[in-house]
């Protein structure tokens, strides 16, 4: 085993972590392979699994939105890969984090730091929020990204993987939209590898876990991705390819 050519921020043997593929919107992307085995250090196999995908995905979301200490930071549907993720590395910032999710979560949200949580099943969160916040992280609907209009200040950012609201609207509420990029494209200047190289430092750090929500053996796969598409997960749901190193650091 040897560097690839012009190869210099690795050595043979480190450990690290990526996506498998290019991101499609209309195709798949990713992969199951015991052979594709990467990670930080201080995490174990199951818990590397989770990152990747998502991570890549909260911090092309939370890094363009240059979050400050003390800021308040609203997170529609925290409790999933994604929002979990952009709520670490909003309070690695300093931010006050706050976000929606069901009542069964709430433990797991306060444990890892997040400050106020709204169960969207008994309010609306427009309706609860007294305080403006400063950045929103919209990952259920489009529908909610136009209702957290009404909780931004003038000037807060908005960051969205389910659509913006028109131009006039944002206009109106002086929202400013960063950059996020798309797919395999850079975030506001940042490339996929660099995006990671941050997400694998916060991680090192102790600043960003993963909660694995479920495991499967891999022939169970198509019971794993059924489960994650009815919704309602804490974290991630890891496919374990060999039971034996699933656990190792």
């Amino acid at each position: 085993m040897q560097l690839g050519t012009g190869v210099t921020q690795f050595s043979v043997g480190d450990p690290v972590f990526s996506m498998i593929g290019m991101v499609q919107v209309d195709g798949l992307n990713g992969g199951y392979s015991e052979n594709v085995v990467a990670k930080p250090s201080n995490m174990t196999y199951a818990e590397a699994a989770g990152l990747g995908t998502v991570d890549y995905a909260a911090g092309r979301m939370i890094i363009p939105a240059e979050i400050m200490p003390g800021e308040r930071v609203f997170i529609d549907g925290i409790s999933g890969g994604v929002g979990s993720t952009a709520a670490e590395l909003s309070l690695a910032r300093g931010a006050y984090v706050l976000g929606t999710a069901s009542a069964r979560h709430h433990d797991y949200l306060y444990s890892i730091g997040v400050d106020e949580v709204i169960n969207y099943r008994e309010v609306q969160f427009e309706d609860v929020i007294q305080e403006p916040v400063d950045v929103v992280v919209e990952t259920v609907s489009a529908e909610n990204v136009t209702r957290a209009l009404q909780i931004m200040k003038p000037g807060a950012r908005l960051v969205s993987f389910v659509g913006t609201p028109d131009a006039d609207s944002l206009e109106a509420a002086g929202v400013f939209l960063p950059n996020i990029g798309a797919p395999g494209r850079p975030a506001d200047g940042l490339s996929e590898p660099e995006v990671l190289a941050i997400i694998g430092q916060a991680a090192k750090a102790g600043d960003l876990s993963i909660n694995v929500d479920a495991r499967f053996p891999l022939e169970n796969a198509f019971e794993a991705q059924e489960e994650n598409r009815d919704g309602g997960t804490t974290g991630k749901i890891i496919l374990i390819v060999d039971p034996e190193n699933a656990d190792l650091l």
